[in-house]
């Protein structure tokens, strides 16, 4: 799943490689897919794209905003997959979900693998609820105090694990079980550890750790598993994954081990994370 680690390097390449091209077409792709979903008014509104010049392209969260005359926005959020650029002349993937094509005989695909969102906004429209990112927790203005005032004013914090105060939305962006147990890796908290059970000083730690683990991973392309506008492999390499069961902890030398929650498996070290 692509998450703000890899979100934020894809929105600076896009933005860098569509910006003041015009839209020649924005389409679904080549291949129906069940899990992909549109918005009911995609078709409508991408017919009426074609021309319209690209001002710019950002992302944030889960998703990239790619902002077209007007003020409309083409939308990618929740996306497990590949958002990859194609030169001009060269050859679209055999099968693909979505196509944006450019004047310039360019094109972007998104080619989906789990799941994914795709929708097309007017200018004022509100974005779907799937698109309720929350926090940046790479902006400035999310200090720690702001993060405190998060973390003690969690409604369900009695009950709540520390993988789901990271993950569930609304109240930060961009963070999916990829980059919840490399930060609660690094800040040596267990991921099926209760809120309740974690003191302010170790929230405190987690948020520094957040902060940093999230602005190297964007600086570095996102982690190695995904790939980048150009289908090259991010360089931050994770800790913990599934690639790390059952293996000794780099840290420590502790065994990395699996936990089920939230639907889907965890990984942490049984020796240094508490």
């Amino acid at each position: 799943m692509i998450e703000i680690g890899e979100i934020v390097p894809l929105g600076r390449q896009m933005n860098d490689v569509l910006t003041g091209k015009r839209v020649v077409e924005c389409a679904r792709g080549n291949t129906p897919h069940k899990w992909v979903f549109f918005n009911d008014a995609f078709d409508e509104r991408a017919l009426k794209a074609s021309g319209a010049l690209v001002g710019g392209v950002i992302g944030t969260g889960k998703c990239l905003y790619t902002t077209l005359e007007y003020g409309s926005r083409l939308m990618f959020g929740e996306l497990g997959g590949r958002v990859t650029y194609h030169a001009p002349g060269e050859e679209l993937p055999a099968k693909h979900h979505f196509v944006l094509r450019l004047d310039d005989g360019s094109a972007v695909t998104v080619a989906v693998q789990g799941w994914g969102f795709i929708a097309f906004l007017e200018a004022d429209e509100t974005p779907p609820e799937w698109a309720a990112s929350g926090e940046d927790p790479l902006a400035p203005e999310f200090t720690l105090d702001r993060f405190m005032g998060i973390w003690r004013e969690h409604p369900e914090r009695e009950s709540c694990t520390m993988k789901a105060f990271l993950v569930s939305r609304p109240r930060i962006a961009g963070i999916g079980n990829g980059y919840a147990q490399e930060i609660l890796f690094q800040a040596r908290i267990r991921p099926d550890r209760r809120m309740r059970d974690v003191s302010d000083a170790e929230a405190g730690g987690l948020y520094q750790v957040l902060r940093t683990t999230l602005a190297e991973a964007a600086r570095l392309g996102g982690r190695d598993a995904e790939r980048d506008l150009y289908g090259r492999p991010g360089r931050y390499v994770v800790s913990v994954d599934k690639r790390a069961a059952s293996k000794p902890c780099r840290r420590c030398g502790g065994e990395i081990v699996g936990v089920k929650l939230l639907g889907g498996t965890s990984y942490y070290c049984e020796g240094c994370q508490t």
